[in-house]
């Protein structure tokens, strides 16, 4: 019998098995008690499975009414500055419109205009010249409104206040480009370090590994050990 190479949807279609990992995997996320932000790697090669077992965790924690569940795909979107606003705008969507946290998903909304903004800005190159424009953004708009900094302390009151963890889910990271999959790590690491946060991040990690080395001139693994807990 010949079959799609997709991932499965649900536990249903399951035949390989994979619900004692998968199990495991959401009941590390569900019983995770540190408000300190968690990076959790799912490593594969292409066509192993991963989407099949983020998928299976989605379903399993369904019933969890104290997780917020936040999906990106950054291979959507073509640029680093991009995907570091539409990041943004996509997780303000989603808690605004699915979860009904208004007010969090304002705030985040102008976190990500502030990175938005920088697209209409010329290209760089490096994290160096990528915060000198972000810092010479934010000086021009001190006047008008919150600087990024205010922006990430409120969102980081208001998420603590909700009792809730957020759960946002990076796949097919080994997808993008150097400069792309290091802003990803980078937005993990940096700016979307709020407390009961975890990240789910799903990736080869032989390639992603490799594209770090590239970008950061520093061993791949070691990198992606400092940030991958």
């Amino acid at each position: 019998m010949l079959r799609k190479d997709t991932p499965i949807l649900n536990y249903a279609d399951d035949l390989l098995s994979r619900d004692i990992f998968v199990d495991s995997l959401a009941s590390s996320i569900k019983n995770y008690v540190d408000k300190e932000s968690l990076t959790i790697g799912l490593y594969g090669k292409w066509g192993e499975g991963k989407t099949s077992v983020i998928n299976l965790v989605k379903e399993k924690l369904e019933e969890q009414t104290d997780i917020i569940y936040f999906r990106f795909e950054p291979w959507l979107y073509s640029n680093t500055e991009q995907l570091m606003s539409m990041f943004f705008k996509d997780l303000s969507y989603c808690i605004g419109n699915i979860y009904n946290q208004n007010e969090l998903s304002k705030i985040f909304n102008s976190y990500a205009e502030a990175f938005e903004a920088l697209s209409n800005l010329p290209e760089s190159t490096g994290m160096l010249k990528f915060l000198s424009k972000l810092l010479s953004f934010i000086f021009k708009k001190l006047s008008c409104q919150k600087t990024l900094l205010q922006l990430k302390v409120d969102i980081e009151n208001y998420i603590e206040s909700l009792n809730k963890k957020i759960l946002i889910v990076i796949d097919d990271i080994d997808r993008l480009n150097n400069n792309e999959i290091q802003q990803i790590f980078q937005l993990v690491k940096m700016l979307g370090n709020f407390p009961n946060t975890i990240y789910l991040l799903s990736m080869d990690d032989t390639i992603v590994a490799n594209s770090l080395k590239e970008v950061q001139k520093y061993d791949g693994y070691k990198y992606l050990e400092k940030i991958v807990q």
